[in-house]
């Protein structure tokens, strides 16, 4: 019984792994530490590859350095933001730093300009928009929690608020992209792992 109860657990975390390093899904994240605003990114190192070998059909990314890949990494992904008020005025991305994984990339921007109400931001990521399905979502900090915004081919990889006011947009969307699922296949794993806890501790 144990046994069984172990390989059903492990098959979940297996199903969440998967969906976490998706080739086609990527994470963007305003956070502030000590008054400093940044953005960080994380998603697939293979999805980044596959991405800029489209963008930069003339370029052999394997005959790159490590230092040669980094700045060109940078310099595609900084391309690929534009984060903007309704006014028009651009946020600088200023210093930034990446961390090639073997699976996972993990990317930060420091925001040189203040910032006030995110809600309003106009928001565009075309970061590896050139992989086929690939969804860019973007969360920023709000009182009431996390928010998001899904971003794709079906909306040009944008969300503007004057065009789609709505807090939470494409819910739907943010599920298939792999998202909401692990999330609650991750509870009912621990779910699951307490119940058994508690029924042979109480046995």
């Amino acid at each position: 019984m144990k046994r069984k109860i172990f390989i059903v657990i492990l098959g979940m975390c297996v199903v969440v792994v998967g969906y976490a390093h998706s080739p086609n899904l990527a994470t963007f994240q305003l956070k502030q530490y000590n008054q400093v605003w940044v953005l960080e990114g994380s998603f697939a190192q293979f999805g980044l590859n596959e991405a800029m070998k489209s963008h930069y059909p003339e370029l052999n990314l394997s005959e790159l350095t490590s230092r040669e890949f980094k700045k060109k990494a940078m310099a595609y992904l900084r391309e690929g933001i534009e984060v903007s008020y309704p006014y028009g005025k651009l946020l600088r991305l200023g210093e930034g730093g990446i961390k090639i994984g073997s699976h996972q990339t993990d990317v930060r921007f420091v925001v040189d300009d203040p910032l006030a109400d995110l809600g309003a931001l106009k928001i565009v990521i075309r970061c590896m928009s050139e992989n086929t399905h690939q969804q860019n979502v973007f969360l920023y900090p709000k009182s009431t929690g996390i928010k998001h915004r899904v971003l794709s081919n079906s909306n040009g990889f944008t969300y503007d608020p004057k065009v789609s006011p709505v807090e939470e947009n494409n819910k739907e969307g943010l599920s298939h992209a792999g998202v909401t699922l692990p999330a609650i296949v991750l509870l009912m794993v621990l779910g699951l792992f307490w119940f058994m806890k508690w029924k042979f501790e109480g046995a």
